[in-house]
């Protein structure tokens, strides 16, 4: 067991510079997470273990593993699921680009508007993760020009803009009319993103009742933020959701799924909470 906390707490360690290296920030997201731990693996590495809690730590580790890799199943699940969707093919391949125009492929993914959420801005400058969302996006808009696009996010105390500005700009700087897009610049989380966004996208229907695609909303977001997201979406009454998943960068991606075991946690509890009130 010395071994394995001496071994994991160095790699631990090792990735929190990395990230810190990667994104010239001194604290990226999450990334406190793997000093801590790395911190307190090396700590326990180097303590004196009685035969008795060794025989604790050599049942607790492979428990707590266990449970962690259950955990991720579905989100790495629910990752892989959307990753590839038809609308990436159509975007990315010529020969099935012309999809776009196929009856049975509008029914399947053509949605009332698409809401993107938002991400970290680095003052002004969009984050990989952003532009990813915004990108991914713009491929969708490419088979469904005049969809209306809702950008949501708030500003956080490191950003020198709404996140919500920061994507309407860049869309718009991309080709996107700007009264084509909807800004929703109060939320400063996930669940947010969806409440709010909900109700832009609740009055946008009221309004366009007579459109065959009905109350289908397409929802931005990274590959590995889509399970939780999905989940968030039922509990805010959202009744037909076309995932939309963007690709993240595979530096960040050990960081995002550990985050997301616990972020995915926390929203199922939040949902029980919820129909014990109700």
């Amino acid at each position: 067991m010395r071994l394995y906390f001496l071994i994991f707490g160095m790699v631990c360690i090792l990735y929190y510079f990395i990230l810190r290296l990667y994104t010239g920030r001194r604290w990226p997201t999450f990334s406190g997470f793997w000093l801590i731990t790395g911190g307190a693996h090396l700590a326990l590495g180097c303590a004196p273990f009685s035969v008795g809690m060794r025989t604790v730590f050599q049942c607790l580790v492979p428990a707590v593993w266990t449970v962690f890799l259950v955990g991720e199943i579905p989100i790495v699940g629910g990752m892989l699921k959307n990753r590839y969707t038809l609308i990436r093919h159509a975007a990315e391949n010529r020969h099935t680009l012309k999809k776009c125009h196929e009856e049975e492929y509008i029914a399947a993914h053509q949605a009332g508007c698409i809401i993107i959420l938002g991400a970290f801005v680095n003052g002004t400058t969009l984050s990989s993760a952003l532009k990813s969302r915004l990108d991914t996006a713009l491929m969708y808009l490419s088979c469904f020009p005049k969809t209306t696009v809702i950008v949501s996010g708030g500003q956080g105390k490191d950003e020198a803009v709404p996140e919500a500005d920061a994507m309407a700009d860049y869309l718009i700087q991309s080709g996107v009319p700007e009264g084509q897009i909807i800004r929703e610049d109060r939320s400063v989380s996930t669940r947010e993103n969806l409440r709010f966004s909900r109700k832009l996208a609740d009055s946008l229907y009221d309004s366009n009742k007579s459109s065959p695609v009905g109350e289908r909303t397409g929802i931005v977001t990274s590959d590995f933020h889509m399970f939780r997201t999905l989940i968030l979406a039922r509990q805010e009454g959202y009744r037909r959701v076309c995932p939309l998943p963007a690709p993240s960068d595979p530096v960040f991606l050990p960081n995002y799924l550990v985050r997301e075991f616990f972020a995915v946690a926390a929203a199922v509890l939040s949902g029980f909470r919820k129909k014990e009130k109700e």
